[in-house]
């Protein structure tokens, strides 16, 4: 349930939101062979969540803005295996924020405080689960410093914390198992503090070079450990890691090699109707007590031309390369290879886009990843060629407010801190 408040000022806003999710899970396996189950697991969460947030101008500076908020919620998970409640866990949050916006000369100011207090606690089949009983105050700041309305220099602090799930605190089986794999949760996961440092500078939102560091106090990591036969994947806290990201940005408009960088700079134009070349690299380097690590590349190619009768054609290629570390796994293989295809056209003012795509047509797409302590060999190969086509249809409005669609180079995919996932 939502209410929203709005006024004459623009920059003034109230906002009302709860939330409730209750989400129920059967896992269940029955093995034909011997006859009986070899797998039965259930779970319950009630989810609960209130918040409000305002927002007006501030007479400071140039320019500004106050925000502040609060949120209330709620979580209780309850596990069972074959019929016995071997996880009850429970979750309080409560938090409150305050946070200026302010412009003065060419700089843009943000400082905030948010204090958010946590109890945490449960318990397991062989005991009392580690509370989490804590008052935590988390400050973040950004400085940005504008040499023109497009170009810009941005430095942001900010500390974070993240609480496991309750997938990954389930001690049950929730995916396939057979007598050599299994997957479970650990009851026991603590929450993650992040101190988050950002440094980026950005011309026409499209080229940018930018770093950030995520130093992180226990840490969830993927662990597969080999017993015996057995292999066994869960997770636990590792006790810092520090994950340095490089990140560059750069459009090369095909005129560039046409018409010179002179004749280029004269041109005003739309990304969106332009031919043009956008290259991305990435650099990330994992560092975990103990070990030595190495970083792994993202590469990322993406060319967009302009075909008669206003036909758009995107190819986009990109891969990560191999023998980085990705916490306690190292990539054999390059992984994440894809080369994607698509043609687009709209129709009546607009409104009407038809397209025509082909994703991973060599179908690369592929992961072969050893754990750093056993001699294991993860292999996964799902066939991600996929060919289809698109009919979307806009609606007129004449709500100014409406979503605008964004064009490609705005993607926010570029930017993402992890490229492997979570």
């Amino acid at each position: 349930m939502t209410y929203q408040k709005r006024f004459d000022d623009k920059s003034q806003k109230l906002d009302f939101v709860f939330n409730y999710n209750n989400n129920k899970n059967d896992f269940n396996l029955f093995s034909n062979v011997f006859r009986n189950a070899v797998l039965d697991n259930f779970s319950n969460q009630n989810y609960y969540n209130g918040k409000f947030d305002y927002s007006q101008g501030l007479k400071i500076l140039d320019e500004g803005k106050v925000s502040f908020g609060a949120l209330y919620e709620k979580l209780l998970f309850e596990a069972e295996n074959f019929g016995s409640i071997n996880l009850d866990y429970q979750r309080t949050t409560a938090a409150t924020y305050l946070e200026f916006q302010a412009k003065y000369n060419k700089f843009d100011f943000i400082l905030g405080s948010r204090a958010e207090k946590y109890e945490i606690n449960g318990k397991t089949t062989t005991g009392n689960l580690i509370p989490f009983d804590q008052f935590r105050w988390f400050p973040n700041a950004t400085v940005q410093y504008n040499f023109s309305p497009q170009i810009f220099l941005n430095m942001n602090y900010n500390k974070k914390i993240t609480l496991p799930s309750t997938s990954a605190l389930n001690p049950n089986n929730t995916t396939y198992q057979n007598q050599n794999l299994t997957t479970v949760g650990n009851p026991n996961l603590q929450p993650t503090i992040f101190d988050n440092f950002e440094f980026k500078i950005s011309a026409f939102d499209y080229a940018y070079l930018g770093y950030n560091l995520s130093s992180a106090k226990n840490q969830v990591v993927q662990q597969v450990s080999l017993n015996g036969n057995l292999v066994q994947s869960s997770n636990f806290n590792v006790s810092e890691v520090k994950i340095h990201n490089f990140n560059f940005a750069l459009p090369l408009p095909y005129m560039l090699f046409t018409k010179g960088l002179k004749e280029t700079m004269k041109f005003d134009f739309n990304p969106d109707k332009i031919n043009f070349l956008y290259l991305y690299t990435g650099y990330q380097l994992h560092q975990i007590p103990n070990i030595e690590t190495k970083g792994f590349w993202n590469l990322n190619v993406m060319s967009q031309i302009i075909l008669p009768k206003d036909i758009k054609f995107i190819t986009e290629f990109g891969f990560i390369t191999s023998g980085g570390n990705y916490f306690y796994f190292v990539a054999d293989k390059p992984f994440n290879n894809y080369l994607d295809m698509t043609f687009s056209k709209k129709f009546l003012n607009d409104q009407v886009t038809v397209t025509i795509f082909g994703d991973d047509i060599f179908n690369m797409n592929r992961s072969l990843f050893r754990p750093i302590n056993d001699p294991l060999l993860s292999y996964n190969k799902n066939d991600t060629r996929k060919f289809g086509f698109t009919i979307n249809y806009k609606l007129p409005t004449k709500n100014k407010a409406a979503k605008v669609e964004q064009n490609i180079l705005k993607d926010d995919k570029k930017e993402e801190g992890t490229v492997i996932g979570n």
